[in-house]
This record gives structure tokens, C-alpha cells and sequence, in this order.
């Protein structure tokens, strides 16, 4: 089928082609919710016919129970209890004559009622359960050819009537004459012989009752099995039905679905002339349509953007080859210089220029602008504050290109005298990771000439410039680093050389003059004579870059050649690296010997404390053959002059002596064993006494350890607590406990009248003063003042001996202070305050400590800072809230009277005034 086939409706033909396709035609202009509920119809056609069918055996089954039920199981079991009966009664007429009187009289009435329910059993058969009252089931007979049956159940009931009749008669006469007390035999044996045959008529009947059952339900069976072919027969036929048509609907929209597949890959491909015939009203009709409309507007789409493309891909190239051209460029200013003017140039624009974000980041200086208008504006140091006041500020603190297609429509566009012709304008924010290091503003004399369109194309070119921006602003910094590593260098290879040529260790200038074949030292005369000439040559003897000194040659009436100057600079060079090398050699053996010297200073300094340290102790010793005790030299000096004394050496400095009695001169083994154990002794006395300094120092290490942890301490709580006076209290408890003092306050310098006050008092764990700050005041000009004279130098002041200071002030409320430490808290030159710390301990504070209370006094300084910027950022927020809502509730007023009411109300709450007025006035005041 064709595509119009498919989604037109044709006229249909008489052919199967042609009314399937008529179908198709009819199925197509039907929606899916139709074609789905025909479907169902068609089901329900069929669920309807398996129905009936199924109803339909199912009454006929139940009928033929019902037969089997009404007809043969009920009078079957009927009969039975009647034969029952009779058989009852033959018993008792039996055992009638061996009776007493009485039991006769009980078989009797037994033998009675036995025989009327026979009777009424029998009577009940003959009017409701004899099959010929029901012609269905006579009819069912004749129809198998059984109808023999009811004849043989007729016979049967005609005999048993016939017996039974006789029966009762007999029995009834017998018991007549049982009565009468003569019983006749012969009527019993004729009653017996007549039950016999009565019994008999009655098995005769259960027989043709079975018979007839097994029939009903041969038929019932027959009844279910024909329900069961007629159901599937029909259930076959609605499948069918049901399948066919949905044959129809499934081709009506898969074929359809088919070629507007096709159509979109098509589409996809890039072939947009894709159209599709639709005549149908259905859903894929209107999918169909739908599909046009869009390969219609796909189209048209495409050939806006294939012609936008090239515009921007235009403009691309342009951004390429500006950014190309800025990046080969390494200083800051041409660069950007070029960059402006290509920008202007190739993009066919008005202006352009080119904003930096100064160090603080507060403000966009203009760098380079196009035009005599640029130079003009770079020469004023224009420069824009880094806010949201324009739209260069606006693109640098959104991070976002900021567009005016339209000057004259736009409220925040603000017009520049010099660039009266502005049509439109761009701002593109510089930006490298996260920095905004610059603007880009773009400007043109056309409306809507820069436009989002071309936002792309600028946005990558600054990111271009941005980079050549940083790479500019890196390449200047490297250089200048460099060159201040050179100058420095050159600075250090001076002042190396004037320290070796230091007119101690060797004269202050060197030279010599090679003149008649022979070497001099150069003389002053001689070098006040030397003149540079055409035929001199002179080389610089320099050492990384610093000149040290020349190379000087003079050629006798000739001219100085290439090669001949290339060679006195070679050689100039080679001496350079020579006598740099040999400085160093000179410079390293110097400092070797004045190390040795410096160590043998600090072991004579070492032991001269050592000595003065334990001089109560005794370092003398002395062996008399019984026992080592201590050696008075001054009381035995005559046994020291006739004695050998030997040197006791570290590092080449005495700093002691072995003497031994009766140790001859000539004995050199001896003496080589004297002078072996005064030589370890003195190196074992040497490492006992660095063991001790060393103990000394890890115990003056834990000291400061632990300081520096009280300090790190008091300065993470200072600086979490914001509230003024809790952190200035904290510090000092905290200061007192840490550092087991006897005392810390802290001093809080007021500005205004010059004095130092005291705001926090730290006293030890139990004092009676404990919690208290008092209120000492002390001006800072004051000079009886370890706190004042802290604050005014600011620096720490460390009085040991404070009974021994004269400019010490002392207090009454601490009367155990034997040291005191006062530091400044300040934050670079202003003094916020002074922390001070007591001891009961004389010389308890050192230089060690005072630097150790010096970082604390920052940190605690910092915090004090932090603390007051915060009170005062509170303040002003708590000001600006106020304000805020007094202004809400003034532009609420409706009337001038309600403004003027509510400011004077709001006003007068706020501040608290006790009366608050608020007027208007428009007297005349000329007089």
C-alpha cells in the first residue's frame, strides 16, 4: 500500500483488497480510544456466546440430575423402606402364633402400620414418581428406544397392587380369627405367599429405577459434553473475530507509525523536505500532522541557525585572532593597548577599554581605553568604585556579562561626555578560576549591535585577555623578582669582598702591572697614571654581575683586534671564577679558625659559670694513699711546687689541672700515662658538665612547652568569647592558673583622657580579693609605673627586684610581689592596653619569658580587637534594625500628621527621651 493509502480514505471496492483497505479507511478515522472499545465489543460478542452456550448445557445437565434425583433416587430409596416394611411384617406374622397375648396384640399393630406405609409409599409412586407423568423424560425413552422400560415398571406396579390386595385381605382375616382366638393357618401361609410376590413387584421396581438413572445420567453426561463443544466452538469463532480485528487496528497504526518512523529518520539524516499526506482523524493523522508542523519549523530553524552560525563563527575567528595578537605581546600596557584597538578595529566598534581591580579589590582603574578619549580618561586615573553602581562594577561582583542593547531604553546606563554617540554597550568580566581580575567594556554607536548573540564570541576572547593578563602581570613579576635576586646577589658579592679585603687580613685593593718582562705590585702613582686610550683594552673582573676590578692592556701603536678583545674577556672571566674560588677557600678557613676560637670562648665562658655557679661546693680533690677529700690549694701551694702538674684541656683551653706528687721528670712512661688520664679527664668532665647544661635546657624546654600551651590555651578562649569583659576575665584567671603566678591584671587604655584602667583582676586560688577588679586608674605619663612605662614604650618591662626598683609602684592589696612583668597589648602602633604579671619569686621573669608573655599579649590583643569590632558591628546592626523599622512604620503613615506622630513616638521609645517633638513650620524668620 501506497503512503496516501495509508492515510487516506479511499473509495472501497468490491474486492478482499478493496474492502480491507475500505476497513483500513474506516479504522483510520476512528481514534484509538474508539478502535479499543470496538475491540472490546467484539470480546464481549464472544464472551457472550461462550456464555449462553455454557448456560445452555449447564440447564440441560441440570435437568437430567434433576430427573435422576426426582425420579429414580427418591423412589428407589422409597421402595426400599417399603419392602423394609413388608419384610418387618413377615417377620412378626411369623412369630405370631409362639406370642404372648400381649406381644401378639404389639405384632399386630406393628404388622398394621407396616402395612400402611407400604400402602401410602406405594400410593405415592402411582400419582408423583411413575415416569409417565413426565412426557420430557417418556420422550427422552422413545427417543433412545427404551420406552420398554415403562411398560416393565407399569407390569410391576399392576402386580404388586394385585398381591398386595390379596395380602392385606388374608392378614387381615388372620388377625380377625387370632383375635377371636381360632386363627386360621391357611390364610397365613396364603398372607405369606402373596407378601412374597408383593416383595418381589417391589425389587422389579428398584430395578427399572437404577436402569433409569444410569439413562438420566448417560443423557446429563451427553447434555455436558455438547455445552462444552457449543462454548468452544463459539469462544473459537470471537478469537477469531477478535483477532482479525485487531489485525485492522494494529496495521491501521503500525503501518502508518511505519512511515512517520521512516519520515523522522529521515529527518534526523538532514533531509528537512519531509512531508506527509494526512487525511485521517485519528491519532496518528494528527501525529502525522504534527510531524509536518514540526519538519516544517525544524526547516525553517535550521536556516536561521546555519546564518547565525556563520556570524558567530565569524565573530569566533575574530576573537581568535585578537587574542592570537595580544598573546604574543609581554608587557602589561602595550599589550593591552593592541588589545583595545584590534578589539575596536575588527568588531566594528565605537569604544572599548579595559578596567584592572586594584590590590585592595575596592575599585576598577581604568588600564587602556581606544582613542583620544581612552588617552584622555587614563591620564585622569579614571576609576570606578567595585560596586553595583555600573555596569563594569555590576559584571565584576556578579561574576556575569552585563548587556545594554539599548542606551536610550535602559535606567541604568549612565552616559559618558566623551562618548556622546553610545548605542549600546557590554561589560565582560575578566576572570581567571574564581578572581575577577578586570573588565572588558565594549561600546557601539548601533542599537542592539551587542547583543546576547554575541556574548559567546566576547566571552571567550576575555577569557583570553584574561589570561594574557595574568601570564603579562606573572612574566613582570618573574623579572623583577629576578632582578632583585641579581641585585641582591651583587650586593652579597660586594660585601663578601669587602669583608675579605678588609685592610686586616688583606690590603684593600690589590694589583699588579706586568711591564719590561717583569710583575710588580701596582703602586698609587702608577695607577693615577694609567689611561684609557684607542689602544687599550679593558676587561671587567666581575663576579655575578659586580665588578670587582679590570683587566687592563695596552697595545704599543696598534689597534686593538676582535679576537685580542675576545681574549682579555675570556681571560678577565677565568680570574674572576679564580679569585672567587680562592676568597672562598680564604673566607672558609677564616671562619674555621674563628669557629675554633669562638668554641674555645664559649667552652673558658662555660666553665667560668660553671666554676662561679658551684663555687660553694669545691672542685678541688685531693688522694693521700687512704682517702679522696678536698683540696684547699691555697693552704698547700708549697706540695703543689714540688709536684708535676699536668693541664687539664678541652678544646685546647685550660680549665683545670692534674697534680701529682713524687711523678719524676725522667719517667716517660709515666708521664705518657699522666697525660693520657688528664686528657679524658678533662674530656669527661667536659661531657658530665654538658650533661647537666643539658638537663638544665630540657627542663627550661618543658618550661616553655608548657607555656606555650597555656598560651594556646588562652587564646583559643579568648578568641571564641566576643563579650569584652567575660574574655578579659578569662584571660586573666586563666593566665594566673596557667602559669602559676601570683597575680595578672589587665589595664585598658582610654584614649580619651590618657589613662590606663584597670578591667580584670586574676588572683590566686583562695585569695580573699578573689572576684574582685577594683579600681585603680594610672596616667600613662605617669613614671613611677611599670604599666605605664610598658605602654608608652611599647615594649615589655621586667622588674626582678621590685624592692629594689625605684620606679616601681607598688600595691597594698598584693603585698607578696617580688617580680612584675609588664607587656603592652597593642595592635601594630596603637596600645589597647597592658596585660601585668607578679611573682612572689625574686628573678622569676626572663627575656625567654617576656617573649613568651609577648605572643600572649598579641593573641590576647587580636582578641580584644575582635571582640570590640564585634561589640561595635552589633551596635550599628541593632542602630540599622531601629531605624529600618521606624522607617517602615513612617512610609506606612497615610497622613502628614500620622508621619509626624510615629516619628516622634518611635523616635522617643528608641532613645529613650524623656520628651521627643516633631513639627512642622513655615513662619517667616526675615527679622
Amino acid at each position: 500500500m501506497t503512503t496516501n493509502q495509508l492515510f487516506k480514505t479511499g473509495q472501497a471496492s468490491k474486492s478482499p483488497a478493496g474492502q480491507q483497505l475500505f476497513l483500513l479507511g474506516f479504522l483510520g478515522n476512528i481514534s484509538l480510544a474508539w478502535k479499543m472499545a470496538l475491540m472490546a465489543f467484539v470480546l464481549f460478542l464472544g464472551t457472550l456466546g461462550v456464555a449462553g452456550a455454557a448456560y445452555s448445557g449447564l440447564q440441560s445437565m441440570r435437568y437430567q440430575l434433576s430427573n435422576i434425583y426426582d425420579f429414580m433416587l427418591i423412589p428407589i430409596v422409597a421402595i426400599n423402606h417399603a419392602d423394609t416394611a413388608l419384610a418387618d411384617a413377615q417377620y412378626q406374622i411369623e412369630n405370631l402364633d409362639e406370642a404372648t397375648e400381649q406381644e401378639a396384640a404389639e405384632n399386630i399393630d406393628a404388622i398394621q402400620s407396616d402395612n400402611k406405609l407400604t400402602a401410602d409409599t406405594i400410593a405415592r409412586y402411582d400419582t408423583e414418581w411413575v415416569t409417565t407423568v413426565s412426557p420430557e423424560f417418556t420422550q427422552s425413552l422413545r427417543d433412545a428406544g427404551k420406552l420398554g422400560l415403562q411398560q416393565q415398571e407399569l407390569a410391576a406396579l399392576k402386580s404388586f397392587h394385585t398381591a398386595f390386595s390379596v395380602y392385606k385381605s388374608a392378614i387381615e382375616n388372620y388377625l380377625v380369627s387370632v383375635q377371636t382366638g381360632t386363627p386360621d393357618d391357611a390364610l397365613v401361609n396364603e398372607a405369606l405367599q402373596n407378601l412374597q410376590a408383593a416383595r418381589a413387584s417391589l425389587q422389579t421396581l428398584i430395578d427399572v429405577n437404577n436402569t433409569y438413572a444410569e439413562f438420566s445420567n448417560t443423557l446429563a453426561q451427553a447434555s455436558f459434553q455438547q455445552a462444552l463443544l457449543t462454548g468452544f466452538i463459539v469462544l473459537v469463532i470471537g478469537l477469531v473475530l477478535g483477532l482479525f480485528l485487531s489485525y485492522l487496528i494494529v496495521v491501521s497504526i503500525t503501518s502508518r507509525l511505519r512511515i512517520l518512523t521512516h519520515s523522522t529518520a529521515s529527518l534526523q539524516q538532514g533531509n528537512l523536505d519531509q512531508f506527509i499526506d494526512v487525511a485521517g482523524r485519528d491519532e496518528v493523522s494528527v501525529l502525522g500532522a504534527a510531524f509536518n508542523s514540526m519538519a516544517l519549523q525544524l526547516k525553517n530553524l535550521f536556516g536561521t541557525l546555519e546564518q547565525r552560525v556563520a556570524e558567530g563563527t565569524h565573530s569566533l575567528k575574530l576573537a581568535a585572532e585578537v587574542a592570537r595578537a595580544v598573546s604574543q605581546v609581554r608587557s602589561l600596557d602595550v599589550m593591552l593597548n593592541d588589545a583595545t584597538e584590534l578589539i575596536r578595529s575588527r568588531f566594528d566598534l565605537y569604544y572599548v577599554q579595559v578596567y584592572l581591580t586594584n590590590p585592595s579589590r575596592t575599585a576598577l582603574i581604568l588600564q587602556s581605553g581606544t582613542g583620544t578619549v581612552g588617552a584622555e580618561l587614563v591620564a585622569r586615573a579614571h576609576q570606578l568604585p567595585l560596586n553595583n553602581a555600573s555596569i563594569n562594577g555590576r559584571a565584576a561582583i556578579e561574576k556575569r556579562s552585563v548587556i545594554i542593547s539599548n542606551t536610550s531604553a535602559s535606567t541604568t546606563f549612565k552616559p559618558n561626555p566623551l562618548l556622546p554617540e553610545t548605542r549600546s554597550e557590554m561589560a565582560v568580566p575578566l576572570i581567571i578560576g574564581e578572581r575577577v581580575v578586570g573588565v572588558l567594556d565594549m561600546q557601539s554607536h548601533e542599537v542592539n549591535k551587542l547583543n546576547q548573540e554575541e556574548l559567546t564570541a566576547f566571552e571567550a576572547l576575555a577569557g583570553q585577555l584574561a589570561i594574557a593578563i595574568q601570564n603579562a602581570t606573572f612574566l613582570a613579576e618573574t623579572e623583577q623578582a629576578r632582578a632583585d635576586v641579581e641585585s641582591q646577589a651583587q650586593r652579597q658579592s660586594r660585601a663578601n669582598w669587602k669583608d675579605y679585603l678588609d685592610a686586616i687580613h688583606k690590603p684593600e685593593e690589590i694589583g699588579f702591572v706586568y711591564e719590561q718582562s717583569k710583575i710588580a705590585p701596582i703602586t698609587p702613582v702608577e695607577q693615577s697614571q694609567l689611561q684609557i686610550n684607542d689602544n687599550t683594552l679593558t676587561a671587567s673582573i666581575a663576579v655575578i654581575g659586580e665588578s670587582l676590578g679590570n683587566l687592563v692592556v695596552e697595545m704599543e701603536n696598534q689597534s686593538p683586534i676582535a679576537r685580542t678583545s675576545e681574549l682579555v674577556n675570556i681571560v678577565a672571566r677565568q680570574v674572576a671564577q679564580q679569585i672567587e674560588s680562592l676568597r672562598l677557600l680564604d673566607s672558609a678557613e677564616r671562619y674555621r679558625f674563628e669557629a675554633e676560637e669562638a668554641s674555645r670562648r664559649l667552652t673558658r665562658e662555660g666553665w667560668k659559670d660553671y666554676v662561679e655557679t658551684n663555687a660553694g661546693e669545691g672542685l678541688s680533690f685531693k688522694y693521700d694513699l687512704k682517702e679522696v677529700r678536698p683540696y684547699d690549694q691555697n693552704a698547700d701551694q708549697q706540695t703543689e711546687e714540688s709536684s708535676t702538674t699536668l693541664p687539664l684541656k678541652i678544646h685546647d683551653e685550660t680549665v683545670g689541672k692534674l697534680v701529682i706528687q713524687g711523678l719524676g721528670s725522667d719517667d716517660a712512661e709515666s708521664l705518657e700515662l699522666a697525660n693520657a688520664v688528664a686528657e679524658r679527664l678533662g674530656a669527661h668532665i667536659e661531657n658530665l658538665r654538658l650533661f647537666e647544661e643539658t638537663k638544665r635546657g630540657e627542663i627550661e624546654l618543658d618550661k616553655r612547652a608548657h607555656q606555650l600551651a597555656a598560651v594556646a590555651e588562652v587564646s583559643s578562649v579568648s578568641s571564641r568569647e566576643l563579650d569584652v569583659d567575660k574574655m578579659l576575665h578569662s584571660v586573666v584567671h586563666l593566665t594566673q592558673r596557667q602559669f602559676g603566678l601570683y597575680h595578672a591584671h589587665i589595664f585598658i587604655y582610654d584614649e580619651n583622657t590618657a589613662e590606663l584602667k584597670i578591667v580584670a583582676c586574676g588572683y590566686k586560688e583562695g585569695d580573699p580579693h578573689e572576684g574582685t577588679d577594683g579600681t585603680a586608674v594610672i596616667p600613662i605619663a605617669q613614671e613611677q609605673s611599670l604599666v605605664a612605662r610598658s605602654a608608652r614604650t611599647r615594649q615589655a618591662v621586667i622588674v626582678n627586684d621590685v624592692h629594689n626598683e625605684p620606679g616601681w609602684l607598688p600595691n597594698p592589696v598584693l603585698p607578696d610581689t617580688a617580680s612584675e612583668m609588664a607587656v603592652p597589648l597593642n595592635i601594630g602602633d596603637q596600645i589597647l592596653g597592658v596585660l601585668d604579671v607578679q611573682s612572689e619569686r625574686i628573678n622569676a621573669f626572663s627575656e625567654e619569658d617576656a617573649n613568651i608573655y609577648t605572643t600572649l599579649a598579641s593573641q590576647v590583643s587580636t582578641a580584644l580587637q575582635n571582640a570590640k569590632s564585634f561589640s561595635k558591628s552589633q551596635q550599628q546592626a541593632e542602630r540599622e534594625s531601629m531605624l529600618n523599622t521606624i522607617s517602615q512604620k513612617i512610609q506606612s503613615a497615610t497622613t502628614v500628621e500620622a508621619v509626624l506622630q510615629i516619628a516622634a513616638r518611635e523616635l522617643g521609645h528608641a532613645l529613650g527621651a524623656p520628651l521627643t517633638i516633631a513639627q512642622l513650620g513655615m513662619k517667616d524668620h526675615n527679622n
